[in-house]
């Protein structure tokens, strides 16, 4: 029998890693990153306009170059630019501050001034060099920082090289940066306290001094009112009504300078609608100077709306900037307008009274609404107008005459008061106003007042909270009412004992859709024919325009239907009556009839023509014969026709096709974005491809998305799926038919998709997108290769971006406006995931305050933005080294809150330059969001431990063939969870591997066994080491253990060889 023991010493080894812990601790590098320096070097100069003098400021990071070294030279070379600047003039008396920032936070640390010992230009006059004495040592990270005067800067805008040597005499750390010139653009303001019309207001006027007035003296500075339509009246100001004259120097909103001892008089010129106001020219203007001016005794423009004021400085021939100053009604109730329809004295009729929402309803609710006739001498009488009578009511927020939001599910009641002569219509309060909403109500059974004119009505949004009423004009026509049947009453044995209803009179109403001058369009014309005509067939009607084109005009696109109950939509279609349908040279359209209808008294008969070209812009008029019987009817109307957006005169201003997936031949999802450029109704919109793109088999089953995003996030926000009656395709084209037809106000997107197409081969395609027959607008397709595209349209007058990407691909934004001083955003780089997508993204949005963090919120970055398969986004942007000073935290404590899946998420930022006034920061996010920036306390270091505290034998005496086993025991010491492999070695061959996972605080044990089939002696090792990278930000690296343990087996009777194979 062979048997095997333990070497003694082994034995001792034994018991010393069963009794105790054993460790070797081995601490090693698992990918933590390396900050790299925040910058490496900068020119800035201030003021940064072309061609000024400024005051330049120089700095440059220590590398391992000069790291040691004393500081002996600095040079600054701009002759390295095709536009250099001239520091010709600039000697050591121009040095403002030179020294070293030990520690990057932009200030001097170390003052070498009194080293310095030469300023000296070379290169004609294209480079400035520093001399120094030695006395100072460079430590590699020290910011050597150089600012001096008297250097002028390149004559135009850009960003130009300049070079940057530390001790150049030594060929010490050598660096290229830029230096940013930029023209400052002069800029004005204008606002009026009270900013009611007609009220006598105060006024302040601000005016940003641009380049073109750098190094100027102040002399004058002009307000001028006269170019608005309706100007405010300046003609009462004196020096006297002048409360502030002052100017902010360095741009931090504090008018730091009294003007008021330099203003020697005030002119009124352009008949009183030009305030100049005349100074000493003594104070000399730089860019950037803001001048501010508050004046009273101005009267405001007598009518509500937004005015250009231009703001003039020292009579400069160049265009003065233009402020707009934005005048609100004084009450609550804005403008007002009361219409009937029919217009005629005495009739009954239907009255439209629309009221726009002035400033003191501004977020209320809407409660009621009153219409009172009884201001005027001759009243309408509404005494019968019930809540069945309201037609419609709702509120048009965009002002185009459209109710964009229905509000009758909310109106309660409709009553009346003073006789007869005033009507209330009450609401539940459901819906909030915003300035500038037009509240529209709608109703019949008005009789108007008895006589023609134009007749004052009060109009009153919310009466009941002390809203402000406006007046309004009724205007009534005399008419041609016949002789009324003499009403028959209860005494009279011959009458039936019941009241004739009122009369009523002939009327014609057109709409085009659209209005543009020139554009082919479908008219829809309304004709009344009158109670005095009804119960007469109708023969036919004859249609004459002044200047329409109407040869597309035919009996196909002419259709006519019976709106008997006036609410706009077709009750009876009369298309089976029509017999003939032409057009003559006359500018007519002759529409006949088969004799074989009648209309009632209530009738409204609706012709739709399709294919009317326009007449230029302007007013005209539309006539109507209607022929009834033996009677012809005569009635006319006027309708207007305007220019095309000057911008591209077509329905659609932008339109993007997406594919997803994009790559070639395979089967995709197109999706089709069109920005409308004016408003305009659709009834179909088209895709139309290349003869590379089969779209012949789609149909309505492959629609996957249609509707309107009405506020530019890319998401549809008005579904009209449900309102599709057809998709019609051919081999190159989609149509989409729409039940009815759909508005779309200026910047709304129409968007369209549909699954099933095949992509082309790789390659960039040219596809069309068109609203019913209007001009038609490009579209690119991309198929192939991963790609990146950013397009940029407006909607609801803000800039949204549109952004595409193929699988695992990234775009770069730049966003306008996003942030504030303190916090700004740069840009945003936005990774997809492993699925081509697209995301449209700008301006805008909210995001709440994150609760229970430590620190001084910096600022947000509000962003507006539709779901895509987003993977991530890297954020750059910057903090204003003011603002993080008014905290008491450095540039390296700011983090990046937001929110994902509900939670809030914290990223550290990662510091990556500076300018002279922002620090500039760069962070990853793992979603498109809205940001806080905060600075606060470093974040706690957070890592998993996991140490080897233990390793035990089964046995103290093994046999070969007899299994050993090692129980080690793992516990993880850090403060988060992680995970670690645990490795067992025979002689430096692996044998066994055991992963455990543990919670922080938590421990495990893990159990080896191996069978030796030889005697010998082995090393055993136990080793750790992580498995896998947490995704805890600021993991550290665990500590290994290593514990050896030697078996020897031994044999007992045949003295054979030892071997050292396990």
């Amino acid at each position: 029998m062979t048997r095997a023991t333990l070497d003694p010493k082994q034995a001792t080894l034994q018991r010393l890693l069963c009794g105790v812990v054993v460790s070797l601790l081995v601490v090693g590098a698992v990918g933590v990153p390396v900050t790299a320096a925040s910058t490496t070097a900068s020119v800035v100069a201030a003021p940064d306009d072309p061609g000024v003098t400024a005051t330049h400021t120089a700095t440059a990071v220590v590398g391992s170059k000069s790291d040691g070294d004393s500081l002996n030279g600095f040079a600054v070379d701009y002759s390295v630019s095709s536009s250099p600047a001239d520091v010709s003039n600039v000697g050591q008396n121009d040095v403002v501050r030179v020294g070293l920032d030990t520690d990057g936070d932009g200030t001097i640390d170390t003052d070498v001034s009194n080293d310095l010992g030469s300023v000296s230009a070379s290169n004609n006059g294209h480079t400035v060099n520093f001399g120094f004495g030695g006395s100072y040592s460079l430590a590699q990270g020290d910011h050597i920082i150089v600012e001096y005067e008297n250097a002028v800067n390149p004559d135009s805008n850009g960003t130009f090289d300049v070079n940057l040597s530390i001790n150049p005499q030594s060929t010490g750390d050598a660096y290229t940066t830029g230096l940013s010139i930029n023209a400052t653009a002069a800029a004005a303001s204008v606002a009026a306290d009270p900013n009611t019309d007609g009220d006598a207001a105060t006024h302040a006027v601000t005016r940003t001094v641009g380049t073109a007035n750098h190094a100027t003296s102040l002399t004058t500075l002009e307000v001028n009112y006269s170019t608005a339509t309706h100007p405010a009246d300046v003609s009462n100001v004196t020096v006297g009504d002048v409360t502030t004259a002052a100017l902010d120097a360095d741009g931090d909103g504090t008018y730091e300078t009294d003007l008021s001892g330099n203003l020697t008089g005030v002119r009124t010129v352009d008949g009183g609608e030009t305030a100049v106001f005349d100074f000493d020219g003594s104070r000399t203007l730089d860019s950037g100077d803001e001048i501010r001016l508050v004046f009273g005794s101005v009267t405001n423009p007598a009518v509500r709306g937004d005015y250009p004021v231009a703001v003039r400085l020292n009579t400069s021939s160049s265009a003065p900037p233009t402020a707009t100053l934005s005048i609100v009604d004084a009450g609550g109730t804005g403008d007002a307008t009361v219409t009937a329809a029919p217009t005629d004295a005495g009739a009954s009729a239907t009255h439209t009274a629309v009221a726009v929402v002035g400033p003191d309803s501004v977020g209320d609710s809407l409660n009621g609404f009153t219409v009172d006739y009884s201001v005027s001498s001759s009243s309408a009488d509404v005494s019968n107008v019930g809540q069945d009578d309201v037609v419609r009511v709702g509120i048009d927020t965009d002002g185009d005459g459209t109710i964009d939001t229905d509000v009758s599910d909310d109106l309660g009641e409709a009553s009346v008061s003073n006789n007869g002569h005033t009507v209330k219509f009450g609401f539940g309060g459901s819906y909030s106003l915003a300035e500038n909403d037009t509240v529209v109500v709608e109703y019949n059974d008005t009789v108007n007042p008895d006589s023609a004119g134009t007749f004052d009505v009060n109009v009153t949004i919310n009466p009941q909270s002390a809203g402000t009423p406006s007046t309004a004009g009724l205007e009534i026509t005399s008419g041609s009412t016949p002789t009324p049947t003499p009403t028959p009453t209860p005494d009279d044995p011959d009458s039936g004992g019941e009241s004739e209803p009122e009369p009523t009179q002939p009327n014609v109403e057109l709409v085009t859709l659209p209005e543009t001058a020139s554009a082919s369009a479908t008219h829809q014309l309304r004709l009344h024919v009158g109670s005095a005509n009804a119960g007469e067939p109708i023969e036919g009607v004859v249609v004459g325009y002044e200047q329409a084109d109407l040869r597309a005009v035919s009996f196909s696109n002419v259709s006519v239907g019976v709106d008997a109950d006036r609410d706009g939509d077709v009750d009876t279609s009369l298309d089976d009556r029509v017999e003939s349908v032409g057009v003559n040279s006359d500018g007519t359209i002759r529409v006949g009839f088969d004799g074989a209808y009648t209309p009632d008294r209530d009738d409204v008969l609706q012709f739709v023509f399709e294919g009317v070209v326009n007449p230029p812009a302007g007013d005209h008029e539309v006539s109507v014969v209607a022929t009834l019987g033996s009677t012809n009817l005569t009635v006319t109307d006027n309708f207007s026709t305007t220019e095309s957006s000057p911008e591209t005169g077509d329905a659609i201003r932008q339109g993007f096709l997406v594919a997803s997936p994009p790559a070639a031949e395979a089967d995709a999802t197109h999706t089709a974005y069109a920005v409308a450029d004016t408003g305009v109704s659709v009834t179909q919109v088209t895709v139309s491809y290349p003869a590379a793109i089969d779209a012949g088999g789609l149909n309505q089953s492959d629609l996957t998305t249609l509707g309107v995003d009405t506020n530019g996030d890319g998401a549809v926000d008005s579904n009209l799926t449900a309102a599709v009656e057809s998709v019609e395709t051919d081999a190159n084209a989609v149509t989409v038919t729409l039940a009815d037809r759909q508005r779309l106000r200026a910047g709304e997107m129409f968007v369209v998709g549909f699954e099933s197409v095949r992509n082309p081969s790789l390659g960039t395609y040219a596809t069309a997108i068109r609203f019913d027959d209007r001009p038609a607008e490009r579209a690119t397709l991309v198929v192939g290769e991963p790609t990146a595209e950013v397009f940029e349209f407006e909607s609801n007058n803000e800039s949204r971006k549109l952004v595409r990407a193929s699988p695992a691909g990234s775009a770069n934004v730049s966003l306008d406006a996003v942030g504030s001083s303190d916090v700004e955003l740069q840009q945003l780089s936005i990774a997809f995931g492993n699925a081509s997508s697209s995301v449209v993204v700008g301006s805008g949005g909210d995001v709440p305050t994150p609760a229970g963090v430590r620190g001084q919120e910096l600022g947000e970055l509000t962003l507006q933005h539709s779901e895509g398969n987003v993977a991530g986004v890297t954020v750059e942007f910057t903090v204003a080294k003011s603002r993080l000073a008014e905290t008491q935290y450095g540039p390296r404590n700011v983090s990046l809150y937001y929110r994902q899946d509900g939670d809030w998420r914290r990223e550290e930022t990662e510091l990556v330059g500076e300018t002279a006034t922002a620090y500039q920061y760069r962070v990853e996010a793992a979603a498109l969001s809205s940001y806080s920036v905060w600075a606060g306390p470093p974040r706690p270091d957070r890592r998993p431990d996991i140490q080897i505290r233990e390793v035990a034998l089964n046995r103290s005496e093994v046999e070969p063939g007899t299994p050993v086993r090692v129980s080690v025991a793992a516990r993880n010491v850090g403060n988060v969870s992680g995970r670690q492999t645990i490795t067992a070695s025979i002689n430096g061959v692996v044998v066994e591997q055991s992963t455990v996972s543990l919670a922080a605080g938590g421990s495990t044990t893990v159990a080896f066994a191996h069978t030796f089939d030889r005697p010998g002696r082995y090393d055993l090792t136990i080793t750790g080491t992580p498995s896998t990278r947490p995704t805890t930000p600021g993991f550290g690296v665990p500590v290994a253990l290593v514990a050896a343990a030697v078996v020897l087996l031994q044999q007992s009777t045949t003295g054979e060889d030892t071997e050292d194979n396990p």
